[in-house]
């Protein structure tokens, strides 16, 4: 390869990085384009598909976390916390690089893991909330909200990464020039409208459901308890206890009631067979 071709492809790499990272700012308040968090990955994974050097990786992927992150302003508010999380991230891309001297191929698909578990160990060894942060603001005001029901934020970072990797493999089988399977064209555009349709549906109804919740907490009161002696335990505790004990007592004075009641009926029914015309001619 000349110097010409390695330029241009230097150029298209630093053009990938920095295009992931403008889409995914833009996905965030105040446009709250929330539908590109579903395509800002796919020319990051185009990156990791041609790059075979494990310090371009690196370095891609820190330029990529470093835009982002003056972009969204989390570098200017918090530049050391932020710092140390682009450098904890920069693990996504020597994983990968690991996963592809075996299969580039594995390395891929991996990515819908590997993705989750790095921002989740920048959230536990940073105190930066990094779903929180990231996925949730870029999809909080969207209608798939109501998917973080299930596996919260981390499951939908799940189903956003999943989301573009089906549609990188699908840009990238289109971009064939040779041997171009459109059965599989078919099929990767088939399923990116299923997953997302299907969890734009079950999105809404969980919001429906949380929607009637809070309507009901309208009604509802909450008494937040204040002390300065530790004792909120104790307290609790004993709350639970009063409570318990009020139950019980109230099953047993139902029963003692019960009791008086079968007594005078069983009183009722002697009488009757004592007064009983059968009973007094025998």
């Amino acid at each position: 390869m000349d110097k010409k071709e390695k330029r241009k492809k230097f150029w298209l790499a630093i053009g990938l990085i920095l295009a992931a990272a403008v889409l995914e700012i833009l996905a965030f308040p105040p446009l709250n384009w929330y539908w590109l968090s579903f395509i800002f990955a796919v020319p990051l994974f185009f990156f990791l598909a041609e790059e075979n050097r494990l310090w371009r990786l690196l370095g891609g992927f820190f330029i990529f976390r470093l835009v982002f992150g003056l972009g969204t302003a989390y570098f200017l508010i918090e530049p050391i916390l932020f710092f140390s999380s682009i450098l904890i991230f920069l693990g996504l891309p020597l994983s990968f690089y690991l996963i592809a001297k075996y299969s580039r191929r594995l390395a891929l698909a991996s990515l819908i893991i590997l993705w989750p578990v790095f921002e989740f160990l920048e959230a536990r060894y940073t105190a930066l909330p990094n779903f929180i942060v990231e996925i949730g603001n870029a999809l909080g005001s969207s209608p798939f909200l109501g998917l973080a029901r299930w596996g919260g934020l981390a499951g939908l970072t799940v189903f956003c990464i999943g989301i573009n990797l089906l549609l990188f493999f699908l840009v990238r089988e289109i971009l064939k020039k040779e041997d171009k399977n459109k059965k599989n064209i078919i099929i990767l555009t088939s399923l990116v409208f299923v997953i997302l349709f299907s969890g734009l549906v079950i999105s809404k109804i969980f919001l429906k459901q949380n929607h009637r919740e809070y309507e009901a907490l309208a009604g509802s009161k909450r008494v937040a308890l204040v002390t300065d002696d530790g004792r909120l335990d104790e307290i609790f505790k004993k709350k639970e206890l009063d409570e318990k004990k009020r139950v019980i007592d109230l099953r047993i004075g139902a029963m003692e009631k019960q009791e008086s009641l079968i007594e005078g009926r069983i009183v009722d029914i002697r009488k009757n067979l004592s007064n009983s015309p059968s009973v007094n001619s025998k």
